[in-house]
């Protein structure tokens, strides 16, 4: 079976290359996720664990060009919610002394932390959802392993 899907990689045009890199990232950033959620503290176990998995399927759906549109579309779905669940975890992880404060009120206050290391999840993926939404069109539909 991986005999054949390395004869079938041989024959792919650079689009396709990409778009089968594309995938393998979105699923290693997806298991990535999911073991983060072992590891959390605050609640989030369930959010990184379900969307860990997602991420994982829509790059193996990706990299086997399983129902492209359906991968496409949770991809875009799944990359707005975490810009929106990004937002409001930066909002409420901001120190008032971070944005606008008066010298005498902050002056002895240590930032801990970085408010903006939030968004660097939701833009790794929507890069990865931005390369997928431009290869898409220059793949044909037809199944690796199939």
């Amino acid at each position: 079976m991986l005999d054949r899907f390395w004869s079938q990689l041989r024959g792919l045009s650079l689009a396709e290359l990409l778009l089968i890199v594309d995938g393998a990232v979105l699923a290693l950033v997806g298991l990535f996720a999911a073991m983060a959620a072992i590891g959390s503290i605050q609640g989030e176990f369930p959010l990184l664990l379900v969307g860990g998995l997602a991420l994982f399927g829509f790059g193996l759906m990706t990299v086997l060009r399983w129902n492209l549109g359906a991968a496409r579309t949770g991809l875009i779905g799944l990359t707005a919610g975490y810009f929106a669940t990004a937002l409001s975890e930066f909002e409420v992880a901001t120190d008032p002394c971070d944005i606008g404060a008066t010298l005498d009120r902050c002056a002895t206050d240590v930032v801990k932390g970085a408010p903006w290391v939030v968004y660097q999840g939701p833009l790794i993926l929507a890069v990865l959802a931005f390369v997928f939404i431009v290869l898409e069109p220059l793949v044909r539909e037809r199944r690796l392993l199939s």
